[in-house]
């Protein structure tokens, strides 16, 4: 058994946490944007292609179970750390 000193693991968990972050921030814009779409379908006509896909469905938090989506954040937080310490 590996022995990891504390400070690297809390270094590992928090760069863990700082990908779920990452990955929350993005998904929100990904929900205002579309949200935006669907309010003001015709403001970006000519600007943006329109999406093949909407994006609303697939992330809609209402949809889906809050302890299946804390369950996944806290798995990705320590899949992220566990990258983070085989590569040290």
């Amino acid at each position: 058994m590996v022995s990891v000193p504390q400070k690297e693991l809390e270094e590992a968990v928090r760069i863990g946490q700082e990908y779920v972050q990452k990955w929350e921030n993005l998904e929100a814009q990904l929900l205002e944007e579309d949200k935006k779409r669907r309010e003001n379908p015709d403001a970006n006509r000519d600007a943006q292609p329109k999406p093949s896909v909407s994006y609303s469905h697939p992330f809609s938090i209402k949809e889906h179970n809050p302890e299946a989506i804390a369950q996944s954040k806290e798995a990705a937080v320590v899949m992220v750390a566990r990258q983070h310490l085989s590569k040290k």
